[in-house]
C-alpha cells in the first residue's frame, strides 16, 4: 500500500471477533474482526511495521452491568457481599485481558502491549498489575476516561501513571467526548494536571488532543514532553470537525511533525485512507516521516 512502512500507535485487538463486534456496536464497522490472527498478515500487506495494541477493558460499564443484575431483594449485608464480589471478579477481568494482550506481544513482537488499569483496583493493586506486565513486555498503559468513567487527573489513577513514569512507560489517553459521553473526563486542563504531577511522564494525547486544537497547541507549547497521536484527525475528529490540508497541515506544524504519531483505531476504523490523506498533504519528507514513522518508533524505542 505504501512504498515505506510505518507504525500505527493506536489499535485495538481482541481474543475473539465475537469480542470485538460487540466493542464495535454488533457490527464490523471498518470490515475488520478485531483479532490478531487478523491484523498481522493485514499488517504484512500494507507495509505497516509496528503497532500498539491498546487493549484496556471498560469496567465502568461491567460493573453497571452486574450491579443491575442483581435481584432487589437482597439485604443491605448481601448486596454488600456481591458488591465485593463484583469488584474482585472486575479486578481479574483487568488482569486477564492484560495478561493475554502481554501473551499476544509476546508470540508477535511487532505487536505491542499498552495495558488496561481501573480504579476498580487498589492502588497498591494498580502498581504491582503495572510493574508485572512491564516485566512481561508491556510498552506502555491505554487510558480512555470517557469511557471508564474517571476523569484522567483522578488521585486513583496515580499510582498506575507513577509506576509508568517511573519504569519508562508511554501513557496513551484519549482525549475529548466519546459518543455521546461527555469530554469533561479528559481535558487539556486535566493533561497540564498530569504533566505538572509527573514531568517526566511519556504521555501521549490521542486525536491531537482535540476538539479543542488550540487548547492542544497552547498544551503543546506549555509542556515539551507531550506527543500527541492523530488517531482519526485525517479522516474526521472524533468531535465531528473535518479540517481541511491545509488546516491539518497547520495543526500538524503548530503541534510540532515531530510529536505527532500517526494512529488509526483499527478495528474500529481503516488506517489506509488516512495514510494516503497524510502522504498527499504535501508535507515535507522529514515530516511526513515523523508523523507515519519515526514518532511512533522513538516512543516504542524502535529507532
Amino acid at each position: 500500500m505504501t512504498d515505506e512502512p510505518f507504525i500505527d500507535i493506536h489499535t485495538h485487538v481482541y481474543p475473539e471477533a465475537r469480542i470485538a463486534i460487540q466493542a464495535m456496536g454488533g457490527a464490523a464497522r471498518a470490515g475488520f474482526t478485531g483479532t490478531p490472527e487478523e491484523l498481522v498478515p493485514f499488517m504484512a500487506e500494507n507495509g505497516i511495521e509496528a503497532v500498539a495494541m491498546c487493549n484496556f477493558t471498560p469496567i465502568a460499564d461491567m460493573i453497571a452491568a452486574a450491579r443491575a443484575r442483581l435481584p432487589e431483594w437482597l439485604s443491605a449485608g448481601e448486596r454488600q457481599d456481591a458488591e465485593a464480589e463484583i469488584r474482585q471478579r472486575m479486578a481479574f477481568r483487568v488482569r486477564e485481558r492484560n495478561g493475554w494482550s502481554c501473551r499476544v506481544s509476546a508470540a508477535h513482537p511487532a505487536l505491542s502491549t499498552f495495558i488496561g488499569v481501573d480504579p476498580v483496583l487498589a492502588p497498591d493493586e494498580m502498581e504491582a498489575e503495572v510493574e508485572v506486565r512491564y516485566r512481561a513486555g508491556a510498552r506502555g498503559i491505554k487510558l480512555h476516561p470517557p469511557v471508564q468513567r474517571v476523569a484522567l487527573d483522578d488521585p486513583r489513577l496515580r499510582p498506575a501513571l507513577a509506576a509508568a513514569q517511573r519504569l519508562g512507560m508511554i501513557v496513551l489517553t484519549h482525549m475529548g467526548p466519546f459518543g455521546n459521553i461527555s469530554g469533561a473526563y479528559a481535558t487539556t486542563a486535566q493533561a497540564a494536571a498530569v504533566a505538572e504531577t509527573f514531568p517526566r511522564l511519556q504521555l501521549v494525547l490521542a486525536h491531537c488532543a482535540g476538539p479543542d486544537f488550540d487548547a492542544a497547541v497552547a498544551l503543546a507549547e506549555q509542556y515539551p514532553q507531550l506527543v500527541f497521536d492523530c488517531c482519526g484527525v485525517a479522516s474526521g475528529t472524533p468531535g465531528g470537525r473535518n479540517l481541511s490540508d491545509e488546516q491539518l497541515v497547520a495543526l500538524f506544524r503548530r503541534l510540532g511533525t515531530n510529536r505527532v504519531a500517526f494512529g488509526s483505531d483499527w478495528c474500529f476504523r481503516d488506517p489506509r485512507p488516512d495514510v494516503q490523506r497524510i502522504k498527499g498533504l504535501g508535507l515535507t519528507r522529514a515530516e511526513e516521516r515523523a508523523i507515519l514513522h519515526d514518532t511512533a518508533a522513538r516512543l516504542l524505542g524502535l529507532s
